[in-house]
């Protein structure tokens, strides 16, 4: 028997994992194997040696497998081999565009080893099939027509006849040989039958195709219609052999058998009618195709057809085929609502009708390229006309779909709309940088803005802005008392007025609570900032009516100018608030205009902040006792605690200087507890070391801030039971203003002190405002005259009403009055006169360190002259 060369097959693809399965499965097989890494190489080895077939991927590096296939079918050498798309691709349109350039077949990774063989293997059939057919039809045709020229010279001449028949048997085998190795290879059953006996010779690859074992007889020819052709497909097959026999002419039908082991398979019949010497048809010749695989491969085929049509009909987003003029051909219901046209209206026209006239331009760009070759699709962002005028955001992308010699043939598209996304976008980008509450822009573009400015004022340095940094003065009262609703609605009210007063090519932003911003852009001078500063004034000073409430409100403003030295935003708007606190410190409702001084002492004001910070740890910190006397038995009653700071560097420093600091950053509280706890550890002391002592109070002022701490209240009870002092011992000083910001819940916390024995003083009052009206309200035991009243008294008694009043309102109200201050004799004989109940000041003594504190407490107790008769000595040796 001859040996036959194994089919050869190609595989392209640039994955090694991919290749080195492939060719192990198709080697395993008994194929011949090559491989090609890209389009480029695939294309040169086909040309070199033909494939019997070429298993493709589609993304290779280079020229794609839809090209490479192109190519292919472009040259008259390799256009006959078979193609099999083998990729991960799985959308409808990708396969279409397969078997649109000439593919046979498509494999969908992963793939199965099984699903590989059948699909090569079916291929390799049908080629091979055709080939040998043709050819087998054609040998036997001339086989036939010398047979019987031979038979008919063999009744002439019997010795001729014997030896042409022997000839003739020996060629029948070995032609018979060749038949069987043939119809092995293409897969291609034969076979005969006797129209007269009914009895049928199979070849062995027919035994094979009807799934029975070679060697045996067939089946008899009406049980093999009976048992293995389907009922509906006898009756063709009947037919067919019946109309042969009857007119001498060749059939061909398909039909559907069964195995015996119960599988359904398709094959294809091809027969003629073989006639005796007076024409009669006597025998049938047909050949026998399994065309089981094709068949699923067509009806695959199909059932991708019917998807890809569904998938475009019913596809959310909006498809189209087009012709290369751009003129839609066929569209589906999404983008026919998209756009707001029906599909008849489409029809009539062209993406460059429904692209904005903007961004056509860039669309028709593509789409030359594309239909040039220059690209195999592209993806655009663009704005679309709606049938309606509305403006619609979409991204389409669009593929070139040619034929199998790469000729253009349509275009295909996708438009997703993106529209609703779009606006999200939109609105997430104005709310990242405008204030929701009044839609101001917020302190991210006003940042921005401002770096543009500095950037411009860098390029042109004639070009001046400026920057109003605006703080409400009031706002947290009327926030406190009326709510926050009202607050926020005097906000966005106040925004409106701010954006009234500049031009539109100024910015008006809100940095957060009640500060806002005014970036004055190209201004002449100092002076215009200042106009626009002073009209703000102005225009804030007058009440707004808010719904059924009228407010008012005024506003601290800093300016600062742009100038060269600046080289970031973040500088100049520090600045501007350094300019606007100073205004608040000269009494708010004011504005000021940023200096350098006001940076020193900014500076100077930062470091003593950081300094602060550190002091309670480096026990920077020492408590002086003030004496406080009482004026009607001349003897001393207690003493007021007043903190000193010892910095290591700038030695004493001024509480005036660093109380108001330690106020605003909230040290106050860690130091004013550590306050508290040191004056009443030490009274504690002295109460144990001196028997007088322990009537006297040590009287300890009061932030609002630790008053606020949610566990103030225990901070006092732990302290007087650490220290050993009795309430009784203790006095809390509240300055006026402190009463005034608070309410009911702070008159209540003032109860619970009062119930543990704490006596509460309001300091330096007379300064404040309102608070006599409803002073009766409070559970306080003394007032003090503040020491601006105390300094006035005079000789001539000047502001002795004033005190007069204080006294007479404090001894009405059950109170004690105690005057702070006190320097002068005279200042002393008015105080006595008025009945004032206690005094304290450098007339008694200066504040005292313990030791000094201590020996002004033994000679207080141990002196039997009164005590305004020591007070000079008492005043010359403290």
């Amino acid at each position: 028997m001859t040996n036959f060369q194994p089919a050869s097959i190609l595989i392209v693809d640039d994955i090694a994992t991919n290749i080195k399965v492939l060719f192990n499965i198709l080697k395993q097989s008994g194929f011949q194997v090559s491989v090609a890494k890209n389009g480029e190489s695939a294309l040169s080895k086909a040309d070199e040696a033909l494939p019997d077939l070429i298993l493709l991927d589609i993304l290779l590096p280079g020229i794609d497998g839809f090209e490479t296939c192109r190519r292919l079918k472009a040259n008259p050498k390799t256009q006959e081999i078979p193609v099999i798309f083998l990729s991960a691709l799985d959308e409808a349109i990708d396969k279409v565009k397969a078997f649109a350039v000439g593919g046979v077949d498509y494999i969908t990774k992963p793939f199965q080893t099984e699903e590989v063989l059948a699909r090569v293997q079916n291929q390799l059939t049908l080629q091979a099939a055709r080939a040998e057919i043709c050819q087998l039809n054609a040998e036997l045709e001339q086989r036939v027509r010398q047979r019987t020229a031979q038979l008919s010279a063999a009744n002439q001449d019997l010795q001729r006849e014997i030896t042409e028949r022997k000839k003739v048997e020996k060629e029948l085998a070995s032609e018979k040989a060749h038949l069987i190795a043939a119809q092995q290879v293409a897969h291609v059953g034969s076979g005969e039958l006797d129209v007269v006996t009914l009895e049928m010779s199979w070849s062995d690859e027919t035994f094979r195709i009807f799934g029975l074992k070679p060697g045996k007889s067939p089946p008899a020819y009406l049980e093999f219609l009976r048992e293995y052709v389907y009922a509906d497909d006898r009756v063709v097959w009947e037919a067919n052999v019946e109309q042969a026999i009857a007119q001498g002419k060749p059939y061909e039908f398909e039909f559907r058998f069964v195995r015996p082991d119960g599988e359904m398979r398709c094959a294809f019949a091809k027969g003629r009618p073989i006639f005796n010497s007076v024409g009669q048809a006597t025998r049938l010749f047909s050949t026998v195709l399994d065309i089981t695989e094709q068949k699923q491969a067509g009806e695959a085929l199909l059932k991708s057809e019917e998807q890809f049509r569904l998938t475009f009909e019913l596809a959310p987003i909006g498809m189209a085929i087009l012709a290369l003029n751009g003129k839609f051909v066929r569209v589906n219901q999404a983008l026919c609502e998209t756009l707001g046209y029906t599909s008849q209206e489409m029809l009539h026209q062209t993406w460059a009708d429904s692209i904005h006239p903007e961004d056509i331009t860039a669309f028709l760009a593509l789409k030359q390229d594309l239909c040039q070759g220059k690209i195999s699709d592209f993806q655009l962002e663009n704005r679309y006309l709606a049938k309606n005028g509305k403006i619609v955001y979409g991204i389409l992308q669009v593929s070139l779909v040619r034929d199998s010699v790469g000729k253009p043939l349509h275009l295909i598209s996708q438009l997703m709309d993106i529209t609703e996304r779009k606006q999200v976008e939109e609105q997430l980008l104005y709310s990242a940088l405008h204030d929701p509450l009044t839609n101001l822009p917020n302190r991210t573009l006003l940042m921005e803005r401002l770096e543009l400015a500095l950037k411009r004022a860098k390029r042109h340095p004639d070009y001046l802005f400026a920057l109003l940094f605006i703080d409400l003065d009031r706002f947290k009262v009327v926030n406190d008392s009326l709510g926050h609703q009202v607050g926020d609605r005097l906000l966005v009210a106040i925004a409106r007025k701010l954006e009234k007063i500049v031009r539109n090519t100024d910015t008006v932003a809100r940095l957060g609570g009640d500060e806002f911003i005014i970036l004055l852009d190209g201004i002449e001078n100092i002076h215009d900032a200042i106009r626009i500063a002073e009209r703000i004034s102005f225009e804030l000073k007058l009440p707004l009516q808010l719904k059924e409430r009228q407010v008012f409100t005024n506003a601290s403003i800093g300016i600062a100018l742009s100038s060269t030295d600046y080289n970031r935003g973040t500088d100049l708007l520090r600045d501007a608030d350094i300019a606007m606190y100073r205004a608040k410190e000269k009494g708010k409702a004011r504005y000021e205009v940023f200096n350098r001084e006001m940076y020193a002492q900014a500076l100077k004001q930062l470091q003593i902040e950081n300094d602060l910070r550190q002091a309670l740890e480096r026990q920077e910190f020492k408590v002086y006792y003030q004496p406080i006397v009482c004026l009607s038995t001349e003897k001393l009653t207690g003493f007021e605690a007043l903190v000193r700071w010892h910095h290591p560097i700038k030695g004493l420093v001024s509480p005036a200087d660093f109380i108001p600091i330690a106020e605003e950053t909230g040290l106050i509280v860690p130091i004013g507890e550590w306050v508290l706890r040191e004056a009443a550890r030490q009274m504690s002391v002295w109460q144990t070391l001196f028997s007088f002592a322990k009537s006297l109070k040590i009287s300890v002022n009061l932030s609002i801030k630790q008053i606020e701490e949610a566990n103030f209240l225990e901070k006092i009870d732990e302290i007087l039971a650490q220290t050993n002092l009795e309430g009784e011992s203790l006095k809390l000083e509240l300055t006026e203003s402190i009463l005034m910001k608070n309410g009911e819940e702070f008159i209540y916390l003032l109860s619970l002190l009062k119930a543990r024995g704490i006596q509460m003083s309001i300091d330096d009052f007379g300064t404040g405002y309102s608070s006599l009206s409803y002073l009766h309200r409070f559970p306080v035991h003394n007032l003090k005259v503040d020491r601006s009243f105390v300094s006035r008294i005079g000789e001539q008694g000047n502001n002795k009403q004033i005190i007069e009043t204080i006294v007479t309102l404090a001894h009405q109200l059950g109170m004690k009055a105690i005057a702070e201050g006190v320097e002068t004799p005279q200042q002393l004989e008015q105080l006595i006169a008025l009945k004032c109940d206690e005094a304290q000041g450098y007339l008694f003594s200066k504040p005292l360190e313990r030791e000094a504190a201590e020996a002004f407490i033994t000679a207080n107790q141990q002196s039997k002259q009164t005590f305004f008769s020591q007070v000079s000595c008492v005043r010359k040796t403290g």
